[in-house]
This record gives structure tokens, C-alpha cells and sequence, in this order.
């Protein structure tokens, strides 16, 4: 039998002494180190330095079930008995993280992302953030570029470069809105020399929108289009006829 005994002093040390004689599985808690090792010394059982230990352990368990709330009750507890406790604020914020993870396996991609920038917020080096972040905005950027909605495109991108500028999954996307844009103003570009002048301007306006953040190439190129699609006066004078 598995049994933990609160307290190694001398009636707690007498009760491990017979238990652990009977061939139970004994773990004795104390916030006194020495209570401890002498217990750990002297009869076969295991010790825990401090209650808080043991909440620890259990919050561990309670978070890798996923039942999140008791874990944050108990969490609770731990920092009104011990207000400077360190030990704390990492379980905080590895319980965000799971419950980000629990948001996402439900398709709930914007309640986990939220739950994600907030860990964020109290640590933005928490192990697999970065990957997860990259992982949970990947897919939207997709559909929403599948979709021809870049307004949306651009602000998950923007989200996430705000976060990590540097990102693998901000640069990938970053390259494929630029390079569609790049495709379109080069089409604008040949529809302005075939003087089909409205068609290249709405080509034009719709590179942009793709990807507004042009170089300087791109820039040049712009500028050129403009020229090329803006309308002779004869041609002014023509369309109001």
C-alpha cells in the first residue's frame, strides 16, 4: 500500500517505523530537512522536503491530465500560504500551454492562440512556444490565402512577426504574398504595354494588396506601371464620349 505521512517528527517517524515494517510503500513529508533525512536514514522510506513538494507533484500530474482547473486551484493555495514562492510561476505557465494545446485539439485555434501570447506576455521563452505559435497560425495563413483574403494573410503574418520577427513560418509566407504580388505586377506590367490601360491599373492595385511591402525594385516597377496605365489625355477625352 502506497502512504504518505505528513509530519517527520516523532509520532510521524514511529508511525513510518511500523508501517514500513509491514511492507507498505511509505514517502514521509516535512518542511524540516533534517526530520526528513533522518527518517530516510534510519527506515525505508522516502521523504519530501516541505508540503509544497508534494502539491507540486500533484499539480504536475493534474496538468498532464489536462484537468487544468484544479491544478490552478490548488496553484491558488500554494501562492496565498507562500506569496514569494518560486516554484509557482512555472507551473502557471506550463498549465497555460496545455490548455492551449487542449483549445487546439478542439479547433479552438483562437482561443489557443490568445491563451498562447498571454504565456507570451509572462515568459516568451518557454520551451516549443515559438514552434507551437508557428504551427497554430501556419494553417490560417493558408486558408486565408487559398482564399484570396491577403487582408486577413497579412495580419495572422503580422501577429506572429510580432512575436518572433524572425520566424520560419513568417518568412515562408512573407515570400509567397511577395512573389504573388510579383506576378501580378509583372502582368500589369505587360497589360499596360498591349495599352490595355484599366485592366493593368486593377492588376496594379491588386499587387498591392497582396503584398503592400515592397523593395525597391518592386517600387520601381510600380512607379513604371503607373505610368504605363495612366491614360493619355486623347484617351480621357475618348471615355467621356
Amino acid at each position: 500500500m502506497k502512504i504518505i505521512i505528513c509530519g517527520a517528527g516523532q509520532v510521524g517517524w514511529q508511525i513510518a517505523r511500523h508501517l514500513a515494517n509491514e511492507n507498505n510503500d511509505i514517502t514521509i513529508v516535512d518542511r524540516d530537512a533534517n526530520l526528513v533525512r533522518r527518517a530516510t536514514d534510519t527506515l525505508d522510506v522516502q521523504g519530501i522536503v516541505g508540503i509544497e513538494q508534494l502539491m507540486l507533484e500533484r499539480i504536475d500530474l493534474l496538468i498532464e491530465e489536462g484537468k487544468t482547473g484544479e491544478a490552478y486551484d490548488l496553484l491558488q493555495r500554494l501562492e496565498y500560504w507562500l506569496p514569494d514562492w518560486d516554484q509557482a510561476i512555472p507551473r502557471f505557465n506550463k498549465m497555460l500551454f496545455k490548455e492551449a494545446e487542449m483549445y487546439a485539439q478542439n479547433g479552438k485555434s483562437v482561443a489557443a492562440m490568445a491563451m498562447l501570447e498571454q504565456l507570451y506576455g509572462r515568459y516568451p521563452e518557454f520551451p516549443q512556444l515559438q514552434d507551437t505559435m508557428g504551427e497554430l497560425v501556419s494553417p490560417k495563413i493558408r486558408q486565408a490565402v487559398e482564399q484570396s483574403n491577403y487582408q486577413r494573410a497579412q495580419w495572422l503574418i503580422g501577429r506572429l512577426s510580432r512575436r518572433y520577427a524572425e520566424h520560419a513560418v513568417v518568412d515562408q509566407w512573407k515570400q509567397v504574398l511577395q512573389r504573388r504580388s510579383d506576378d501580378k505586377m509583372e502582368e500589369s506590367l505587360r497589360l499596360a504595354q498591349e495599352s490595355r490601360h484599366r485592366e493593368a491599373a486593377d492588376i496594379a492595385r491588386e499587387a498591392g494588396f497582396i503584398w503592400p511591402r515592397m523593395g525597391k525594385s518592386q517600387a520601381d516597377r510600380a512607379n513604371l506601371c503607373l505610368l504605363y496605365t495612366s491614360p493619355s489625355p486623347r484617351d480621357q477625352r475618348g471615355s467621356r464620349i
